[in-house]
């Protein structure tokens, strides 16, 4: 429980720390979304999804030179993901992304949703 409400809080962290510069957009799935609804620009979306896939690759590379003693796997990824293929992998992935989205445009990108529930959840149009 502690690990989740870690990771929530500092995925809200991130998006309050990023809302006046792309409205909270630090997941590509929200960005490529928001851009086929026409919410923000195409080229704005491409940007905001390079500048996200960019700091997923730093962010690791970060880790790596952070933990250089770390065994491989031994940071609970590989533990956790035995068993498991990568169809399923990606077909839970597709599932939790879509579940992302909907609760964004449901909470912060309709127009119609309260506007206070836009603030609780960090993200903007």
């Amino acid at each position: 429980m502690a690990i989740a409400l870690a990771n929530g809080l500092g995925l809200a962290v991130a998006i309050y720390a990023t809302m006046h510069v792309s409205g909270g957009h630090i997941n590509p799935f929200v960005s490529i979304s928001a851009a086929l609804a026409r919410r923000i620009r195409p080229a704005k979306a491409a940007m905001y999804v390079a500048c996200q896939l960019a700091g997923g690759v730093l962010a690791s590379l970060l880790l790596v030179y952070v933990t250089p003693d770390a065994a491989e796997g031994s940071l609970g990824a590989r533990s956790l993901a035995e068993g498991v293929s990568v169809a399923m992998g990606f077909t839970v992935e597709l599932v939790l992304a879509f579940l992302l989205v909907f609760v964004v445009f449901a909470v912060a990108m309709d127009r119609r949703a309260p506007a206070a529930l836009a603030a609780v959840t960090g993200l903007g149009d």
